[in-house]
């Protein structure tokens, strides 16, 4: 037995609105359609004293590492 299945339709194009669109000129050549590239979530800002102690950590590695001089 089939079921039936409701689909509505975009009043502008006429086509099934399986994803969501608006039909906005913004001049990339994708006015339609699903996000091809969702958008990018930027990390969150660490503060100075985070900064300063990554750096420390990072020196004292170098230090162990490879000598007073800094490197090989």
């Amino acid at each position: 037995m089939l079921k039936s299945i409701a689909h509505s339709h975009c009043e502008t194009c006429g086509d099934l609105t399986t994803f969501p669109h608006d039909h906005q000129n913004d001049l990339t050549g994708l006015d339609d359609g699903p996000l091809i590239f969702p958008p990018r979530n930027k990390p969150t800002r660490k503060t100075a004293t985070e900064l300063r102690a990554i750096r420390k950590k990072a020196w004292a590695t170098r230090r162990t590492k490879y000598g007073s001089c800094g490197h090989r």
